[in-house]
């Protein structure tokens, strides 16, 4: 499915946008608590602990309990936030942080399988002669969608050997190979393999042999070879 224009809106690929976002901010995260606080940072942290003192001086000028109070509790969590960014991260934030990574790192390796699992990919290098499945169609597992051949070598499959016949047949041997829509056209083969066991068919014992052709895949194109042809063999002379 990779050629689809829409596999970029496909749910696989949004689910591996969203994990790799959710990694990245993981890892930032991670980076961040791993690194301590910067000069910055603690700035900051100054900055809102002398807000709260100067917020706890105002009250207490009012001298009412309740917001004397609120304002000092304000002024020890600044401080705490303070010597926190001070002392640098705790062990035990890192080891949050790194959880939080690893859980990252493990949607999107799933969310990568499942966009791989999108793409189906050719065992060998070939030429397609028929594709059964149309763009958005849904396929049971196991259905055949592409028919590929393998052109860099032909080969021509007869199941018409008599049993008188094939004893004279013998793997490796060089043999004659013709086609009824090409004629005059004479290519030569070899034996590759001879079925060991007979079928009966129409009445008949035959033995079925196959003869890989001394053809290449540009030379079998010029001569107008096209799967499926009717061919007879024949022992060369």
């Amino acid at each position: 499915m990779a050629w689809a224009n829409d596999i970029g809106a496909r749910p696989e690929s949004l689910r591996l946008e969203q994990a790799t976002f959710e990694y990245e901010r993981a890892k930032a995260q991670y980076d961040n608590v791993a690194s301590g606080a910067t000069p910055e940072d603690i700035q900051v942290a100054r900055a809102q602990v002398a807000q709260a003192q100067a917020a706890r001086d105002e009250v207490i000028a009012d001298a009412h309990p309740a917001d004397v109070a609120r304002a000092q509790a304000n002024v020890r969590s600044a401080t705490a936030a303070l010597d926190l960014l001070k002392a640098g991260a705790r062990p035990e934030e890192i080891a949050v942080a790194t959880a939080q990574v690893q859980a990252a790192q493990a949607a999107v390796a799933q969310a990568q399988a499942a966009l791989d699992a999108t793409i189906l990919t050719a065992p060998f290098a070939g030429e397609v002669s028929s594709i059964a499945v149309a763009v958005g169609e849904f396929v049971a597992p196991g259905a055949p969608v592409v028919k590929l051949g393998d052109t860099r070598q032909w080969a021509v499959e007869t199941d018409t050997l008599s049993e008188l016949e094939v004893v004279n047949l013998h793997e490796g041997e060089a043999v004659m190979v013709t086609f009824d829509a090409l004629p005059g056209a004479n290519f030569r083969g070899t034996v590759e393999h001879i079925q060991p066991a007979s079928d009966f068919k129409r009445g008949d014992v035959t033995f079925t042999a196959t003869i890989a052709l001394d053809v290449t895949g540009e030379s079998a194109a010029a001569a107008g070879l096209r799967w499926g042809m009717s061919a007879a063999v024949s022992k060369q002379q």
